[in-house]
Parts: C-alpha cells; structure tokens; sequence
C-alpha cells in the first residue's frame, strides 16, 4: 500500500516537471520571437530615421544664388547696411570720434576727459585701443560686404538696369566707409575686392590721397546710377535709402 502511494507521487511529480519544462520552453521560444520582433522594429526605425536624415534641402544658398534675383541683391544692400550699425560705428562711438575730429563740435564739458572715448580720440591710431580696433574693423567688414556685392553682380541674371542701381548704391556706400576712415586715420588700405586671403588683410596703407581719388570715382559712378528719390520709394516702399543726391552731397 505505501509503495503504491510512493510511486503515484513519484509519477506526479515527473508529470508536473515535465509540464514545468514545457512550460519554461514556450516562454522561452515566447521571448526569442519578441527579441526578434524588437530586432526587426528597431531596424526598420533606424532606416526609417535615417531616410528622413538625408540632405532635401530647398533653401540652400550658393556663391551665385545669392545674387539671382532683385531680392536677393536687396538683401545684400541691406547686409551692407546692417554693417554701418553698431556700438563702434555710425550708430555709437564713429559719431563722436568723427565730431571730435572736425573739431566742430565737442563735448560741453570736461567729464570725458580721462575715459576711453577720449583716448581714442587721442589715439586714433593706436590698435591696442577697444574702440579703434572694432572702429576699423567694423569699417573694413562693411566695405568687403560692399566689394563682394560688387562682384556678385558681375555674374547675377538679374536685368542689368537694375544691377547699375544697385551697384551705384554699393559704391556709394564704399564711398562713405571709405571717407569716414581716411578722416579719422590718414593712409589706410585701400581694398576695391573681396578678401578671400589672409594675404589680403596684410595690404600696406595706401596714401590718403588715393584713397580720395577712389571715394570720388566711386561718389561720381554712384551718382550716375542711383535711383531718384521717387524710384527710391518705388523700389523699397519708404524714403530710408538715400537717392542719387546724397552722393552729390
């Protein structure tokens, strides 16, 4: 009787291990397939992701693109503008240091004497200046924005009417930047090309009076092609640009 029993449990127990393997072999088949559909989703994410990685780009700008069409040459009009802005230029400091050296007009009283302002008044030529190095610095900025514009329209599809429009006021520009430079420091480099070098920022000084000679060509060209004061506010929609008299100035 008790070894009937003992074998009765000995024969259950062998079924429930078997059912126990069993049952660990179809959770482990269970857990291959999903590591092979996880396998399979994250690849097709990642080709997924990288489709949508691929360069489309539908607004990429070129050497020539960017003189195309009217738009765009407006655009690097406003670029040389936006260059004349500053704390150093014609927005800030250019305003007083060119004041101070017409020797027109001055401060009213002595409390700049001793700041910064005044020693670069002092120290036109001085580098180790803040503000004579962003001063000329900036200027130079603006006159390559200039000169690049310049040669963009060598090449630009744009109708040529309107290309001696825009190259007029370019050198009126150049002109001006020009003419601010030589006042506050005598002979500087004269660049009428784009910088593409360091060799072309180790240009000598050019004596002052052929630096004059280049603001008045380019005052004279500027005047020949500029737009009047109505087609000024034809072009632009305001009277913010100056017009071809202010080259005549």
């Amino acid at each position: 009787m008790e070894e009937s029993f003992i074998e009765k449990m000995k024969e259950k127990l062998t079924e429930q291990k078997k059912e126990i393997l069993e049952s660990l072999a179809s959770q482990t088949d269970d857990m291959k397939n999903l590591v092979k559909i996880l396998s399979v989703s994250l690849l097709s994410i990642a080709g997924a992701a990288c489709s949508n990685l691929e360069e489309n780009p539908t607004t990429s700008l070129t050497e020539t693109s960017v003189f195309d069409n009217e738009a765009a040459l407006e655009s690097n009009i406003r670029g040389v503008l936006r260059a004349f802005q500053g704390d150093a230029m014609y927005t800030g400091n250019m305003n007083e240091q060119l004041h101070s050296a017409s020797a027109l007009i001055h401060w009213a009283s002595n409390a700049r004497l001793g700041d910064e302002r005044w020693d670069c008044l002092l120290k036109l030529t001085e580098s180790s200046m803040v503000l004579n190095t962003n001063m000329y610095a900036g200027h130079y900025t603006a006159i390559n924005r200039a000169n690049k514009l310049l040669e963009g329209l060598e090449t630009s599809p744009v109708d040529q009417a309107y290309k001696t429009e825009i190259a007029a006021e370019t050198k009126f520009y150049r002109a001006v930047l020009y003419f601010g430079l030589v006042r506050c420091y005598g002979s500087v480099p004269l660049s009428i090309t784009s910088t593409s070098s360091d060799a072309d920022l180790a240009k000598p000084r050019e004596p002052y009076f052929n630096v004059y000679a280049q603001i008045v060509k380019d005052l004279g060209e500027a005047f020949d092609g500029m737009r009047d004061e109505a087609r000024v506010k034809a072009v632009t929609g305001s009277q913010g640009r100056p017009n071809k008299w202010a080259a005549k100035a």
